[in-house]
């Protein structure tokens, strides 16, 4: 598996680390990342080799010879890896040609990247799908973006489940009571959690609740909406991102400001996976107000934890979620108030979309992702490699 990976503060890599832990019955798997003074504490062997610097290229070259995998797989996103991903792919093909090694590409981000980066984008992912033995996406509206707007041929293309954790830690009730009382929380909350980017529609959420609390003194029987998370940390060229994305929240704080709601909705930073389990085991619901999202490792953390969801009608959520969830356009604050709102007044609705969150689990573990890829790179295996 190449890409992003633990300790480095990325849901990518511990999507990785997820797979990794589901393959290892049936194969053994390495993990080459970036470099790093990190301690190694999984079972996995772990070469931290990749950097921006072209000297990189020798020596993950080197570890890959060492290693002879017989499937490289990435897990792309461009700002993850940055230009690391140059030396840690051209390593690969040297490795596919010397050793008969099979590359797969896991591509997380088909619509941001091509619309964001527009023709650039799309002549980057054209390249990817030239050298690959297979391409992974995890909606069929990715694989349609990669074939309409790409012009990649549909049979290279495999459509998985993105991957849920078998279940989420049951906390003690001290272990809630202490973070209850650390964030000063007096009942379960309505929660948002994740990487804080203009496309998470966080100010959407805000103007909802400001919404609610004009039509009622109590509209969430005096819950708080606590936002999780921070601002993703960038390197190199990428920083211009992270500048801008550090803009959006202090857009956000001056926007709970101005509407008063500092008592209603909490900012609460960096969420540490302990922490992150109680509150995804307490969370009132949850609410992902995206713009724009192909699929997202948030929604099957609480899919895996069964919390009820109002999300934003987007093809990928919808594609995961079907039924399960309380659906809004995006970018309607009304809409978000609404749907928030009826989950206030309906115990039952929360506990059927509970329900449902479950049956869609068992369609979605990580086991099941694990079984699909290692069917794709047997098929691979028995077949010639490409020579792009």
């Amino acid at each position: 598996m190449v890409g992003p990976y633990p300790p480095q503060p990325d849901g990518i890599g511990i999507h990785i680390r997820n797979i990794a832990d589901a393959l290892t019955p049936a194969a053994q798997v390495e993990v080459l990342t970036r470099r790093g003074r990190y301690v190694d504490t999984d079972e996995h062997r772990v070469m931290r080799e990749l950097s921006a610097n072209p000297f990189c290229l020798l020596r993950t070259t080197r570890a890959l010879l060492r290693s002879g995998p017989d499937v490289l797989h990435y897990q792309f996103n461009i700002p993850a890896l940055g230009l690391a991903w140059i030396w840690a792919i051209a390593a690969g093909l040297f490795v596919r040609r010397s050793r008969g090694a099979r590359l797969f590409i896991t591509l997380h981000e088909v619509r941001r990247d091509t619309v964001l980066l527009g023709p650039l984008g799309v002549f980057m992912y054209r390249a990817l799908a030239r050298i690959a033995d297979g391409l992974v996406v995890y909606t069929s509206e990715a694989r349609t973006l990669l074939i309409e707007r790409c012009g990649i041929a549909s049979a290279e293309i495999a459509v998985m489940p993105h991957g849920a954790p078998d279940s989420i830690r049951e906390p003690s009730d001290a272990e809630r009571d202490r973070l209850f009382a650390r964030l000063d929380l007096s009942a379960p909350p309505v929660l948002l959690f994740g990487y804080l980017h203009p496309h998470k529609g966080i100010e959407h959420l805000i103007a909802a609740v400001a919404d609610l609390c004009e039509r009622s003194q109590a509209p969430l029987d005096n819950r708080q909406v606590l936002i999780a998370g921070s601002v993703r940390p960038r390197a190199g060229l990428f920083r211009h991102f992270e500048h801008k994305d550090r803009a959006y929240e202090r857009a956000l704080h001056d926007a709970v400001a101005k509407a008063g709601l500092s008592d209603v909705v909490r900012f609460m930073g960096y969420v540490e996976q302990e922490d992150l389990d109680v509150l995804l085991r307490s969370a009132w619901c949850a609410v992902l107000p995206y713009t724009d999202a192909t699929q997202s490792g948030v929604l099957n953390l609480l899919v895996a934890a069964a919390v009820p969801v109002v999300a934003s009608r987007l093809p990928g959520l919808e594609e995961t979620l079907g039924d399960a969830a309380l659906f809004v356009s995006p970018g309607s604050a009304p809409e978000l108030a609404d749907a928030v709102g009826r989950l206030a007044r309906d115990p039952e609705l929360r506990a059927t979309l509970s329900a449902r969150m479950r049956a869609v689990h068992d369609s979605i573990t990580f086991a099941q992702v694990a079984e699909q890829l290692m069917a794709r790179y047997q098929g691979a295996l028995a077949t010639s490699p490409r020579r792009a």
